[in-house]
């Protein structure tokens, strides 16, 4: 099944966005209706423990309940990405939907004794209380492979280029139904509206039809990874696997995850966030209770009103970080996000009102900042997770993608377990109010590992998808900026000065070749020229940890073993019009003398019709050296020559004669004798 199939409802090849592929909109419909249905039955919990018991038991059954949701993920997570890579995703997600339908009605039998009118809060455990948690725990077993298959689904039923917006938009669709679905669900099941009951049957009503959903998935949504070919896929029936066989795919997903660092900073990544977004949640209770002094109906609002104003900052900041996915690097998303959320959450939670509380002083009023400070935390928040599964979904092969979310998730039930562990249970009200202190304060001394992580996840999604094509507008915007930092760091460091820039044209095809004394020889032609330049890199180097920097700079990657094809490669960008920039030697000198040249400038010249403009760098040897660790304080100065064209039908003796006076004119310019000319080599 090829992936044109995957927007068979749409006539259009590309439409103008993800929700106009009918697949993606039931898939999207889908997971929120069924994410909304595990909230709602979470918040029946919830709403019934802060109704039936005093504070400080409501506020520890209200942590258990977040607990026991997650102990089944934590050990289940890892044995259910070969189930998601090699099974009837739409069979599987309608399956899981259309189970809960029926057990989750198992709440109104429980809770029909000890949710009453006029019932008094108690410090005791009712016997149907325990038998809600067993149900609670059996609903979130089968909840388990929900969340890595449905963002597996996402790439069978949206083309490449829509795929970073989809999962984002489904990451962010599980975000919303957690938030907005904790804020109507503990609302709505307070006894004091709907009610733990009625809020039920609403939540069996919302599975239904997510389970319709899923079964209307496009056919593409059928085929197990394990049976794809690439992109095109099979329509060969599931192949069931053998135990030993599901294990060994097992592994094989966890060895292809180590073996890339790019995913296990992902995974870590998220599972950082998610650490801090339990955090949060179990704070607001504390903060409703401790901070505030409020008690059931009235902490149940505001609990509410914080989750949904939360849900609209996640939504907002996750539909945003998958806008900017395809174009902007992950350093401009997952930095000023991190920055967001350490604002937010100092602002939430280490407010004056916060600070009385702590000192003993009797409950005070939220701030008037409170809430638009969540905001700009959950703002963060969705920003950081948005751009995560879109990256990990770039980043992950076809086969892998269901063992990949599923070890995603392993790490997030791990870390978000731990944190209500830790501050649920174990913590006393003081060390609380040390934890609200202390972690913007932490964040922020880890700022500097987030930009290393954001580096490193942009390396590893744009070193393979090298494009030579004319510099956009944003590329250009980025050059410019690139340039203009580089301009004031040369002008300070080595008072740089250019001469006779005026002889490079302002438009068309143009080769500026120069001597290469200096590693910082690309910024010192880069900032002289007068227009935009680009160099040709080996596709080693562009493919290093520094791939980033490259990609800003528009280099124009080759491959080092494939020469001819790395010469059409310069070709084909000059025909784009570009200014590309050559050192000819093809090294930096080792001496402060010139090196014989090799022939690349001049076929570009002869291939293109590009004039080739000479350019010495005078003092480049003395500023940074092979073997030199820092830059001198020397003066730098870019004179450039006079332009000329090379003729297309020369004989070999006329391209070296062509060779030689272009050398000749840096030594010129340089004051140096030109290089010394390489014998022939001797006929056989």
């Amino acid at each position: 099944m090829t992936e044109p199939q995957a927007a068979a409802d749409e006539p259009r090849a590309k439409a103008a966005n993800v929700l106009a592929y009918s697949g993606y909109v039931k898939l999207l419909g889908a997971s929120f209706l069924g994410a909304l249905g595990d909230r709602f039955y979470q918040a029946v919990m919830i709403a019934t423990a802060n109704a039936i018991f005093t504070k400080d038991l409501s506020n520890l059954q209200a942590g258990r309940v977040q607990i026991f949701s997650i102990v089944p993920m934590l050990i289940l997570y890892t044995f259910v990405g070969s189930l998601v890579d090699g099974y009837n995703r739409r069979r599987l997600l309608t399956l899981l939907e259309a189970i809960k339908v029926v057990l989750v009605l198992g709440y109104v039998a429980l809770l029909w004794n000890i949710i009453r009118p006029g019932a008094a809060q108690t410090g005791e455990l009712p016997t149907e209380w325990n038998w809600c948690i067993g149900l609670l725990i059996l609903l979130n077993v089968i909840t388990v492979p929900f969340s890595p298959a449905r963002a597996a689904v996402v790439p069978d039923v949206l083309p490449h280029e829509r795929r970073s917006m989809g999962a984002s938009l489904i990451a962010t669709a599980g975000l919303f139904s957690y938030l907005v679905g904790s804020y109507a669900g503990i609302q709505l099941a307070s006894p004091g509206f709907l009610g733990p009951v009625r809020m039920t049957f609403i939540a069996s009503g919302i599975y239904l039809l997510s389970s319709l959903l899923f079964a209307w998935l496009p056919d593409e949504a059928a085929v197990p990874g394990n049976q794809r070919q690439g992109e095109n896929g099979t329509s060969e029936p599931p192949r069931k696997m053998s135990l030993r066989e599901y294990a060994a795919e097992q592994w094989d997903g966890f060895m292809y995850c180590f073996k890339r660092p790019s995913l296990l900073a992902l995974i870590f990544f998220e599972t950082t966030f998610w650490t801090i977004a339990s955090m949060m949640l179990t704070l607001l209770f504390f903060y409703g209770s401790d901070v505030l002094g409020l008690s059931s109906d009235d902490k149940n609002v505001f609990i509410g009103k914080s989750l949904g104003l939360a849900g609209l900052g996640l939504i907002a900041g996750a539909l945003g970080a998958g806008k900017a996915a395809r174009i902007a690097s992950p350093v401009f998303t997952y930095v000023p996000a991190f920055l967001l959320v350490i604002v937010g959450f100092n602002g939430v939670f280490g407010s004056q009102a916060v600070l009385e509380a702590a000192t003993g002083t009797a409950a005070v009023a939220a701030p008037a900042s409170f809430y638009p400070l969540l905001f700009a935390l959950a703002l963060g928040g969705g920003m950081l997770l948005g751009r995560v599964d879109a990256d990990v979904l770039a980043i992950s092969d076809e086969r892998y993608r269901g063992r990949v979310f599923a070890i995603k998730a392993v790490c997030f039930a791990a870390c978000t377990l731990a944190s209500l562990i830790w501050v649920n249970e174990a913590m006393v009200p003081v060390q609380k109010f040390e934890l609200m202190h202390a972690t913007p304060r932490v964040l922020l001394w880890l700022s500097p590992l987030v930009f290393i992580f954001a580096w490193l996840v942009d390396t590893a999604i744009w070193s393979h998808h090298a494009e030579v094509s004319a510099p956009n507008f944003r590329r250009r915007m980025q050059f410019k900026l690139c340039r203009f930092i580089s301009w004031c760091w040369l002008k300070l460091h080595f008072r740089f000065t250019v001469v006779g820039a005026e002889k490079v044209p302002l438009d068309g095809p143009v080769i500026l070749v120069a001597n290469h004394g200096s590693f910082l020889d690309p910024l010192f032609l880069g900032v002289a020229a007068p227009r935009m330049t680009q160099f040709m890199m080996y596709r080693s180097y562009y493919e290093s940890a520094m791939h980033p920097l490259f990609r800003w700079l528009s280099c124009i990657p080759v491959d080092e073993n494939k020469h001819l094809q790395a010469l059409k490669t310069g070709v084909a960008s000059l025909e784009k019009g570009a200014c590309i920039g050559i050192f000819p030697e093809g090294q930096v000198a080792y001496e402060k003398k010139l090196y014989p040249p090799q022939g690349g400038a001049i076929f570009l010249a002869q291939r293109s019709g590009a004039p080739i403009v000479p350019m010495a760098i005078k003092g480049d040897w003395d500023v940074l050296p092979r073997g030199a660790r820092f830059p001198k304080f020397k003066k730098v100065t870019a004179v450039f020559g006079e332009p000329f064209t090379v003729p297309r039908n020369l004989s070999k003796q006329e391209t070296a004669e062509v060779t030689r006076k272009m050398m000749a004119a840096i030594a010129e310019m340089l004051g140096v004798p030109p290089p010394e000319e390489q014998p022939e080599p001797a006929e056989k």
